[in-house]
């Protein structure tokens, strides 16, 4: 599934080369990079979700889920679905 990204919140000028490979942050990215996931409480909710506790990668991908949750439902409320 493809999301809206909402374009680049950063980006690229010719100050970082033409062919830097670097195009910027989509603002998607950006949201989801600055969720403050305490609120959810990763480890106890991954718990009552999945009846035990989560590895180190199973919370690591459940973290960035969250994030992107979250980013998806603010670039909604801003009005990109």
């Amino acid at each position: 599934m493809s999301k809206d990204n909402s374009g680049l919140v950063f980006p690229a000028t010719e100050a970082h080369g033409l062919n830097s490979g670097y195009s910027g942050m989509t603002l998607r990215d950006y949201f989801a990079a600055n969720v403050n996931i305490g609120p959810y409480n990763p480890v106890e909710t991954f718990k009552r979700e999945h009846g035990r506790y989560p590895s180190v990668e199973d919370l690591a991908e459940y973290i960035a889920d969250i994030r992107y949750i979250e980013a998806d439902a603010m670039l909604k409320a801003r009005g990109h679905d």
